[in-house]
């Protein structure tokens, strides 16, 4: 006898990186439980596939939430569209403290995100992030590798911040401490 789990979605197509097959999946509370050949699997409440693709765990890596959406909105309209995780950028802005901007958007994620998320920092100044690299790298899990995308606008306008090499080498003095695989976005 299957296992009856709390929803069946039957004979869907279940797209993996590698193949695409016919499949029923099992979900038990809010976790895929079991995928299984198509009349293997039990639920108590059925939902129909048939003709449909079921991508279960889509992840989007490159959302920018600080535009207009909070983060309890951009994952919503996320989860609508099939996603399962986002990654946010967190920009320190000039002045600002990158561990002060993870942390806020990390509490805002926590109270009010329906999936899951990560973020990445992304820096507009050199300066005060610098400082903050290394407890951060102590205190959170980094994504790999680790982004700090440092914004172009800001170097067409000639932010002297950037421009000085000490304070860009100091910021990368101190990933190089940290043994962090960093990548830094500085295109023009």
């Amino acid at each position: 006898m299957a296992i009856l789990y709390d929803w069946l979605i039957r004979g869907g197509l279940a797209v993996y990186p590698e193949r695409t097959v016919l499949a029923d999946i099992g979900i038990d509370g809010e976790k895929i439980a079991e995928v299984g050949i198509p009349g293997s699997i039990e639920g108590k409440k059925v939902v129909d596939a048939d003709g449909c693709y079921l991508l279960p765990g889509i992840i989007d890596p490159h959302t920018h939430p600080v535009y207009l959406d909070d983060l309890g909105a951009l994952a919503k309209s996320a989860a609508f569209g099939g996603v399962t995780t986002v990654i946010h950028y967190a920009y320190a802005k000039p002045g600002a403290s990158l561990a002060e901007v993870i942390n806020e958007y990390r509490g805002e994620g926590e109270s009010d995100s329906c999936i899951d998320f990560g973020l990445h920092g992304g820096l507009f100044d050199t300066i005060k992030p610098a400082d903050d690299i290394k407890s951060l790298a102590q205190r959170i899990i980094i994504s790999h590798p680790a982004q700090f995308g440092i914004g172009n606008k800001h170097l067409k306008r000639g932010n002297a911040q950037l421009k000085s090499p000490g304070n860009f080498l100091s910021l990368l003095d101190s990933i190089k401490e940290t043994a962090v695989e960093s990548e830094i976005n500085a295109g023009v």
